[in-house]
């Protein structure tokens, strides 16, 4: 075998095991932990043939570049700690390493957000870059757009042939709006500014909720309805977040400054009266 394989972890113990066992199958297997506080980084040991902790970071993208630059085959694969590969996925790049790997596979996944998979809600079909030769991949910091491909030999498996990853990243609505906030607090992250200059801004987010709730999703299905608009969510978040980036503002700072007016104000009222008799 050839094959190099690495995970970015941090505080993934529900899923870190079903990740790297599906990944067990390279001659190298590489764990980069992100400071976890629960049983992730043991598990890690267990299984992994090489774990490294590095400093806390709000996104993935960045600690990838670090993982790159550990492996020692040409071929690579790669995993989030919230994926998994399929049976079929294993055999298949065992196939590929041993008759010749192409420069990079874009792999089916197969979304489980609230303990569900549905081929009619807009997550699917849908791919992503998962295994690739050395030099044809960069790796940047910016999120879900931290994948430069450079290769020009590339596999795209079909989408019913059972060679496909999990993403089980969203066990219920306050795991996505805890990610949602996380993500779209990145500064430098790739996203689409949505303020044209013109149009009201209740506008432009009204079109966001419509595209992903009908020009995404045509299924009647109640499941297909709520992810969207978690999805629209997370672009609403992302809209008000560009919008406090423009306008610049520091509200914490506002907040502060108005406290200390109030502690001016009432500075006598502890010299004259005292705690409050209880």
């Amino acid at each position: 075998m050839t094959i190099s394989a690495f995970v970015v972890s941090y505080n993934r113990e529900s899923t870190i095991e079903a990740c790297l066992r599906s990944l067990r199958f390279a001659d190298e297997l590489i764990v980069i932990d992100k400071g976890s506080n629960d049983k992730t980084f043991e598990i890690s040991h267990d299984i992994a043939d090489k774990v490294y902790r590095v400093e806390w970071s709000p996104t993935v993208e960045r600690t990838r570049l670090e993982a790159l630059a550990l492996r020692e085959h040409e071929n690579i694969v790669f995993l989030d700690d919230d994926e998994c590969f399929s049976i079929d996925a294993v055999n298949f790049f065992k196939d590929e390493d041993r008759n010749g790997f192409s420069d990079g596979y874009y792999i089916p996944c197969r979304h489980f957000i609230l303990g569900w998979h549905s081929t009619t809600s807009y997550y699917w079909p849908e791919r992503s870059l998962r295994a690739f030769k050395k030099g044809c991949v960069q790796f940047s910091e910016n999120v879900h757009s931290g994948i430069q491909y450079h290769g020009s030999v590339t596999s795209f498996p079909h989408y019913e042939s059972g060679i496909y990853f999990s993403n089980l990243s969203h066990v219920n609505a306050g795991q996505w709006i805890e990610k949602t906030n996380r993500y779209t607090s990145q500064i430098e992250r790739a996203t689409f500014f949505f303020d044209d200059g013109e149009r009201p801004f209740y506008d432009q987010m009204r079109d966001r909720l419509y595209y992903w709730m009908v020009e995404r999703t045509s299924s009647r299905k109640e499941y297909d309805q709520i992810v969207a608009a978690l999805r629209a969510i997370y672009d609403l978040i992302d809209f008000i977040k560009c919008w406090e980036i423009k306008i610049d503002p520091d509200g914490e700072k506002s907040f502060d400054d108005f406290c200390r007016i109030i502690i001016e104000n009432h500075k006598d009222n502890l010299r004259l009266y005292g705690k409050a008799s209880r």
